[in-house]
């Protein structure tokens, strides 16, 4: 870039979000019904893009001693969950970073912060009780059950919320959230309430008051049942049509796409060009939504661009020592962010089981089939 463009395109997408705000509409064209009736062949199997082996917790990172087995972090918040229920029917379905974060070798620890995690339950195992006290329950259980298996844990006393530490000694926070298993299709029927738009930033999803457009399903994302539950979700799966995905899918893909507008305001690149703290704190979320919205789409090329960026600022690049380089990284950025939202939102559109066997190679594939099997 020569030393104009950056300005010329961080002062670009300023006056675009600007204008956006000041119209109060959403970040992607909205879809006519007739649109959302297009496709309505019934949603195919889902397929995992990570592997329940994938979660395994490396010791030398989390456990507080070497010499202790290994164990599983899908498996952990299963078996503080079960106990929570009356009919063994318990999905667990990791989101953000833990279930964005991966490439060929499966995930990459080393590009998650937070490990933010839904626990869907039955209707029969929710009917009657308090939500705010079975959510503290689940809390303490996860905590305990990662306690006792050696993990290097400790326990907010206010919100109550796990801390996983690691070897760096930064803590990432192991938070749950219940949900019912009917949600997986009735949040699909909520898609609309995503904050898509840039006048108000979105509400948090917390446990006394559910989002259940949060809570819909997404074909991209992993899910892994208890055995109990398998069939239970199967059967929620294959009650939906490929509409409905599409439908969900479009309203996920807004609702990052406008977190990826307002990380990148004027206020905040102006911060994070001066300070580099600032610059870290940006850049790294610009990527982790680049690395979202490329996943929504189906997108291999970009997600591993996007990954490979995250490694980068992992490491420091030598770049942002000076503002300019920092004005560039942030220039590009932007870039991207006025590209994805310029793709037409049929491109959400693709065979689910398709995209993920070019993801997969057959190796991986395999293990995915065995280990549903089993």
């Amino acid at each position: 870039m020569t030393p104009k463009q950056p300005q010329k395109i961080l002062g670009g997408f300023s006056r675009a979000l600007l204008q956006q705000r000041l119209r109060g509409t959403t970040v992607v064209p909205v879809p006519s019904p007739d649109w959302a009736r297009q496709d309505s062949g019934p949603q195919p199997p889902h397929y995992n893009w990570l592997i329940r082996a994938d979660y395994q917790l490396p010791n030398e990172r989390f456990a507080r001693y070497l010499d202790v087995p290994e164990h599983n972090l899908i498996d952990l918040v299963e078996q503080a969950a079960l106990p929570l229920t009356r009919d063994q029917v318990v999905v667990v379905r990791p989101i953000g970073s833990i279930s964005y974060a991966r490439d060929h070798n499966g995930l990459d620890w080393d590009l998650v912060r937070d490990l933010d995690i839904w626990v869907y339950l039955s209707h029969r195992s929710l009917a009657g009780r308090h939500w705010r006290q079975l959510h503290r329950e689940l809390q303490d259980r996860c905590y305990r059950t990662m306690k006792q298996h050696g993990l290097w844990v400790q326990q907010s006393s206010d919100t109550g919320n796990t801390f996983l530490k690691s070897e760096t000694g930064r803590p990432r926070m192991v938070e749950v959230k219940v949900a019912d298993v009917a949600w997986l299709t009735a949040g699909l029927r909520h898609a609309h309430r995503r904050r898509s738009h840039l006048f108000h930033t979105p509400r948090a999803a917390h446990f006394d008051s559910p989002r259940l457009e949060w809570a819909g399903y997404l074909p991209y994302e992993n899910y892994f049942p208890s055995a109990a539950g398998e069939q239970t979700f199967a059967a929620a799966v294959g009650s939906l049509t490929i509409a409905q995905t599409n439908y969900g899918l479009l309203h996920a893909f807004g609702e990052n796409l406008a977190e990826a507008y307002r990380n990148l305001a004027p206020a905040r690149t102006v911060r994070a060009i001066a300070q580099r703290r600032w610059f870290f704190r940006t850049g790294r979320k610009a990527l982790k939504k680049e690395l979202m919205l490329a996943t929504l789409l189906g997108d291999e090329t970009r997600h591993s661009e996007a990954v490979r960026g995250l490694h980068a600022m992992t490491t420091g690049i030598p770049m942002v020592d000076s503002r300019t380089g920092r004005r560039e990284f942030l220039a590009a950025r932007a870039s991207a962010v006025q590209r994805l939202r310029l793709l037409d939102y049929p491109q959400l559109r693709r065979d689910v089981e398709a995209a993920v066997a070019r993801s997969l190679d057959v190796e991986r594939a395999s293990e995915t089939v065995n280990s549903t099997a089993g």
